[in-house]
């Protein structure tokens, strides 16, 4: 991304920027803005943009917040922007314009969705998309946290990962983050046949389930 981006009419980069400082991300968006078309070319950023103006009908405030300590703590220069400070790298990375849309998530695959609600909501949910994919040859992919169970002390996310299910805690009714015993259960009694986890580097873990 520093040295060279392929050509192509969008560049898609989801939770890329928020990894880096103002200095990196500017050279990521300038070598994207090189590979789009002149015209009718766009990059397409999804990523946290933090609340500069107390609104505290925010939901996600302060999650958004946390995960700008996360940032903090687990990146070199990463961190969450607002949205005086996504201005200031897009400009500065030489594009004219941009739009900025909300969405009713922290990123926008059911990605950080089923953590919000507890076992009884979840497994509802995935009965509706089970419902809604092929039986053949289709999947659901769930991006989100999987809380270690058998005490590995050194993963560097499990901290992290608890204080995500304390913040599941104190900001919903119901929700919580799983351990891997959990996620089988809510998985099997929405009527998946099987599922795989493949962890990332990063607090989340991609589980896909199959009808």
């Amino acid at each position: 991304m520093f040295s060279s981006v392929p050509k192509a009419d969008a560049v898609f980069l989801k939770w890329i920027l928020h990894d880096w400082g103002d200095e990196e991300c500017i050279k990521i968006l300038r070598k994207c803005r090189e590979a789009i078309p002149e015209e009718n070319g766009r990059v397409i950023i999804v990523d946290a943009v933090i609340d500069e103006d107390g609104n505290n009908e925010d939901r996600f405030k302060d999650v958004k917040l946390m995960l700008d300590m996360v940032m903090m703590a687990y990146t070199t220069t990463g961190k969450e922007r607002t949205l005086k400070k996504w201005d200031y790298v897009i400009k500065k990375a030489r594009f004219s314009r941009y739009t900025v849309k909300s969405i009713h998530a922290m990123q926008s695959v059911i990605m950080w969705i089923l953590h919000d609600w507890g076992d009884e909501e979840c497994i509802k949910i995935l009965r509706k998309y089970r419902e809604a994919i092929p039986k053949e040859n289709e999947r659901v992919i769930i991006v989100d946290a999987v809380i270690d169970e058998d005490g590995n002390n050194e993963y560097r996310f499990k901290d992290v990962k608890f204080m995500l299910d304390m913040v599941m805690m104190a900001h919903t009714t119901t929700g919580k983050e799983r351990t891997l015993k959990d996620w089988d259960y809510v998985i099997k009694e929405a009527g998946f046949s099987r599922h795989t986890i493949k962890s990332i580097h990063a607090t989340q873990s991609v589980i896909m389930v199959f009808p």
